[in-house]
């Protein structure tokens, strides 16, 4: 028995709703955001986004911060999305082919 969690294919966050479609080999995340609030994500996990939605990345935590995520196999940048004007719609995938788990 794996002791590794699968998020179900839909659900509530305090701000956003999410739904997972193609799994398990090539899983998607699609967050539905609420007005004005943000999420972070590793950066280039972004696979489309509504027009309304805001990106800022950065290397966060400093050279050191970034050097200990690269270090991890994570990427040194960080991209924050804020749904403006309304509720915004993004889309995100593994860095390789795979379900999505917490």
């Amino acid at each position: 028995m794996s002791d590794i969690a699968v998020l179900p294919d839909h659900g509530q966050g305090t701000a956003f709703s999410y739904r997972i479609d193609y799994r398990p080999a090539f899983a998607l995340a699609t967050l539905m955001l609420a007005p004005d609030q943000s999420i972070k994500t590793e950066s280039g996990a972004m696979v489309s986004m509504s027009t309304n939605m805001e990106l800022q990345s950065k290397m966060e935590g400093g050279l050191w911060g970034a050097v200990k995520r690269s270090v991890g196999g994570r990427s040194a940048f960080v991209s924050t999305y804020t749904a403006r004007g309304g509720t915004g719609e993004l889309t995100l995938a593994p860095g390789t082919p795979g379900d999505i788990v917490p």
